[in-house]
């Protein structure tokens, strides 16, 4: 389904983003590769971690875009979706998003917060002292009520 789409206005606009280096590291649950495609239409390029190569993650370059796929990419990784295997993620992952927050800020985008991994590793970033240093913003869909455990950790994070 998602072979060979074409990267919409939204991927473009977050490209922009990381071409003028206001954004360095994209997290995201999407199995699909429209990121890559935006960034690589502005001839960047990028890397890509993901569960199947997490184990190297603290080897990555700085000095280059990441895209952290948090549940596998389609082209080359055992997808994570189902309800089991969104319980928790890869340990590598989950300590690298960890360590991160406490250097940068996240802006939240597109995403509801559905699933137990993510948020779980949300909350434990939030342990740690001076979490997300340059603030936590998530955007909501106006017709999307978060669940109880989103606003809770969205009200935690507003109070550190």
């Amino acid at each position: 389904m998602v072979k060979d789409k074409k990267p919409s206005i939204g991927f473009m606009c977050l490209s922009a983003l990381v071409s003028k280096q206001k954004i360095n590291t994209i997290w995201t649950t999407n199995f699909d590769d429209l990121i890559e495609k935006a960034i690589s239409k502005l001839d960047i390029s990028c890397q890509v971690v993901s569960p199947e190569n997490a184990k190297s993650v603290q080897n990555y370059r700085y000095d280059i875009p990441t895209v952290v796929k948090l549940h596998g990419d389609f082209r080359y990784d055992a997808l994570q979706n189902t309800d089991e295997e969104l319980q928790k993620l890869e340990d590598n992952l989950h300590n690298y998003f960890i360590e991160a927050s406490s250097q940068r800020g996240l802006l939240v985008v597109g995403y509801s917060g559905g699933d137990k991994s993510v948020l779980q590793t949300l909350e434990k970033a939030l342990e740690k002292p001076n979490a997300f240093p340059k603030g936590l913003i998530w955007c909501i869909p106006i017709d999307v009520t978060p669940s109880d455990r989103l606003t809770t950790l969205i009200e935690k994070a507003y109070q550190q």
